[in-house]
């Protein structure tokens, strides 16, 4: 089964997992993540919002397209102190269409840019 299947997102006071179609589970303490990034992934006729969740070991990426993403966005200001709410971010990442946006969303101990 492919990993990219139906991915979906499960959120704890203590982490932020992604359990893949294939089985896999990849997760992060929310206490880890120094930066996340999103932009968008021209995905040719549409695209995608994706997250990037930077620890000093690895990047978990997320889409919009994951089970759980809703719940995700709307969660994200609690689990990391300092993240905007969707009504502060959506527009920088989303618009214009079909250009990256990339935008950093949060930076531990730091300030978003």
């Amino acid at each position: 089964m492919n990993r990219d299947i139906n991915p979906v997102i499960t959120l704890s006071a203590i982490s932020l997992e992604v359990v893949y179609g294939n089985g896999e589970r990849d997760a992060i303490n929310w206490e880890t993540i120094e930066r996340v990034v999103a932009y968008l992934k021209d995905c040719f006729s549409m695209d995608q919002i994706r997250f990037e969740f930077e620890t000093p070991q690895k990047v978990l990426l997320i889409t919009e397209n994951f089970e759980g993403w809703n719940e995700l966005v709307q969660k994200l200001p609690e689990y990391l102190p300092g993240f905007p709410n969707g009504d502060d971010w959506f527009p920088k990442v989303a618009l214009p269409p079909f250009n990256k946006n990339l935008t950093t969303l949060f930076q531990r101990n730091g300030v978003q840019q």
